[in-house]
């Protein structure tokens, strides 16, 4: 015995019951394919911020050379000024132009971990330098990419004798 009526017929499917699988089909298919779209968004996020770093210390690679030389004004060093805005021809500008093709806005300051003693020009002295990436379009959270690193500055006053 059969469990199909011998007198049915075959008929074809109507739109709805189509549209009604298809809606199926999508509501499987679309939190499985969310997952992979959030982790491809958290990658990129990281894959920049990794390059944040690495430009990070690119600069920092390039101003310790600049602190050797003393081409980096004593007024910037003691000050909170920006770094970036004294030094004019440098390999810091070729940084300065791949970091802003990335979307970051770079600042190098100094922050006094030891300062020196009262009265005295010369010494060593204990500086943290602070380099500072802003990307106004980021998260706020996200913002700035800070980066710190202690350095030691050796300071001697050369007199000059007629």
């Amino acid at each position: 015995m059969s469990c199909i009526p011998k007198n049915s017929s075959k008929r074809p499917f109507m739109l709805l019951e189509v549209m009604v699988a298809f809606t199926l089909v999508l509501l499987c298919v679309v939190p499985l394919l969310r997952t992979h779209l959030m982790m491809f968004h958290e990658e990129r996020r990281l894959v920049k911020e990794m390059e944040a770093q690495q430009l990070a210390g690119v600069i920092f690679s390039e101003v310790i050379p600049l602190l050797y030389e003393n081409q980096i004004p004593w007024e910037v060093i003691e000050g909170s000024g920006d770094l970036l805005s004294y030094v004019d021809e440098s390999p810091l500008n070729t940084v300065i132009v791949q970091a802003k093709k990335l979307g970051y806005i770079p600042q190098v300051s100094f922050d006094s971990v030891l300062s020196k003693p009262k009265g005295s020009e010369e010494g060593c002295f204990i500086k943290t330098m602070v380099v500072t990436l802003t990307n106004e379009k980021a998260k706020p959270k996200r913002r700035q990419v800070l980066h710190k690193r202690d350095i030691v500055i050796e300071r001697k006053v050369l007199e000059v004798t007629p």
